[in-house]
């Protein structure tokens, strides 16, 4: 039951065999659809999920300085499932909205979650669809797709609060905000460091970043 107050954004819907439970969807038009019933590849159960658009867009923004140092951006946001005590970094990643295609809904999730709202230009990295995971994912539609974003050196100036680099504009917008975000850092390229991160999803970014970077 929904407490009072707060909007419900998914509706459920169930198809019945008799007094069997053939399948039950739990859909929301922004996300996708959550099945419950027989599995797709065999005659057991399971629950998959379809993602709006077979999946949403991750996008990796950078800087190289002066001297040629590489700095990658990571925003610093709340994953109550992740980390209940925690914030989590990772790079900025949404879902696709059905009106939009990948680039646009990367090039907005982009603009939302680090709060630059300059004119970039989003590069899609190539390879295929991304898929979390194929047991319970449905991304027959397309899949996850990857991007990077490169900024001018000129955009940036030293953390005051610590570590590596940051907008100049470095206010929290409404739109961070609204997404849990707690800030935006540009940290210096380590391979060590970003595969220590707990977001998987970054990881396959930052891959297709390298071997973008390598070509």
């Amino acid at each position: 039951m929904i407490p009072d107050g707060v909007k419900p954004g998914w509706s459920l819907t169930t198809e019945y065999d008799g007094d069997l439970l053939r399948r039950a969807k739990l859909g929301n038009p922004h996300f996708g659809v959550l099945y419950y019933g027989k599995s797709p590849s065999g005659n057991y159960d399971q629950w998959w999920f379809q993602e709006v658009g077979g999946g949403g867009s991750v996008i990796l923004p950078y800087t190289v300085d002066p001297s040629g140092r590489t700095f990658i951006g990571l925003v610093l946001q709340r994953r109550p499932l992740q980390d209940e005590v925690n914030l989590v970094w990772g790079f900025p990643r949404g879902f696709k909205p059905r009106e939009m295609t990948h680039d646009e809904a990367a090039a907005m999730e982009y603009r939302e979650e680090t709060g630059d709202f300059s004119a970039v230009e989003v590069v899609r990295l190539e390879g295929d669809g991304g898929n979390p995971n194929n047991a319970f994912f449905d991304s027959r539609e397309g899949g996850m797709q990857f991007y990077t974003v490169k900024l001018p050196w000129e955009a940036f100036i030293p953390n005051p609060q610590g570590e590596g680099i940051v907008f100049r504009t470095n206010e929290l917008t409404a739109e961070q905000k609204l997404e849990l975000i707690q800030g935006c850092v540009f940290i210096e390229d380590d391979f060590r460091r970003i595969s220590r991160l707990g977001d998987m999803i970054s990881h396959s970014c930052y891959l297709r970043w390298l071997a973008y970077r390598q070509v």
